[in-house]
């Protein structure tokens, strides 16, 4: 679930979308969540989709490197 952005606490599709954007895809990336946690519940297990478009010219993400490069970007951050 997604946190209004003027609350203190990022809410775990913040924080993807966040690291989904230092990726610079070319396309506005969306995330879909495959559910929804309530506060204070863990999100381990859960599932999303995204389609992420790279510069032309440039291979697709493989999923090795996808996982790296948004893991990377959430270092620091209390989802990972």
């Amino acid at each position: 679930m997604r946190v209004p952005s003027e609350q203190p606490i990022p809410g775990v599709q913040n924080c993807l979308e966040e690291a989904v954007q230092r990726l610079r895809p070319t396309n506005e990336a969306k995330l879909w969540i495959s559910s929804r946690t309530d506060s204070g519940v863990h999100a381990m297990c859960n599932s999303a989709h995204l389609d992420i478009q790279r510069k032309e010219g440039m291979l697709p993400f493989s999923e090795e490197v996808l996982v790296g490069a948004l893991n990377f970007h959430l270092k620091g951050q209390p989802i990972r």
